[in-house]
């Protein structure tokens, strides 16, 4: 299934100044996150309390192993935050691109689709505002969509 469908672009159109504000917030939260996590896994090299009900002499059983195992859960968490980031990033880098697009269409194109989504005005408003009719906003819309597509459908077979 291709990435760059209508209903792909559309929902970034619809979506991207909420969804900007939302990763980026999201990107900070999981650097937060991670550090606290490193520290509480960090914190399991240490020790646990002396058990007095016990008749035997405890000592460590194996202070490399523990030692070993902390540090492969940091490495998996750091992993895990990589794949994160890695996926948000992915994201915002689709949100730009379609703005970038956009820059790229017929100039009909590119003022429909601004008009419509940077900011998001209601169809009647953006109709007016072009002295044109509501259907005409959407047919304009819709072609406009479709030449995206096209053109991100272009671009991934230049890539191949």
């Amino acid at each position: 299934m291709a990435k760059w469908t209508s209903s792909y672009i559309l929902d970034i159109l619809e979506n991207h100044d909420m969804e900007l504000h939302a990763l980026n917030r999201q990107l900070e939260t999981l650097g937060e996150m991670l550090e606290a996590d490193l520290e509480e896994i960090r914190h399991r090299v240490y020790p646990g309390a002396v058990r007095y009900d016990q008749e035997r002499v405890q000592s460590s059983p194996d202070p490399g192993g523990s030692l070993v195992a902390v540090v492969q859960a940091c490495d998996e968490r750091r992993e895990q935050h990589k794949r994160d980031v890695q996926s948000i990033l992915a994201r915002l880098r689709d949100i730009r691109a379609v703005y970038s697009a956009i820059q790229r269409l017929d100039a009909v194109g590119k003022v429909t689709l601004l008009s419509l989504y940077y900011p998001r005005k209601s169809t009647d408003k953006v109709a007016e505002g072009m002295g044109i009719d509501c259907k005409t906003v959407w047919r304009r819309r819709d072609k406009a969509v479709e030449s995206l597509k096209d053109y991100f459908s272009e671009m991934s077979d230049d890539v191949r």
